[in-house]
């Protein structure tokens, strides 16, 4: 019994998975932020476009 939990402990089969899951999960977040903070920033300056515009005529 003592010989079979030891090895469970060595074993490092699904290590790699677990890494690959980490990794995924904050790439998928960093990705969510920039495209957040990219659709704000879109969205303020088509909001000065539009004041421009609107300005211009008068």
């Amino acid at each position: 019994m003592v010989r079979h939990a030891k090895q469970l402990l060595r074993d490092e089969a699904g290590v790699s998975s677990v890494e690959y899951a980490i990794l995924v999960s904050l790439v998928s977040l960093a990705a969510l932020a920039a495209w957040q903070m990219m659709g704000e920033t879109i969205s303020n300056s088509a909001g000065e476009a539009a004041t421009a515009v609107a300005n211009a005529g008068d």
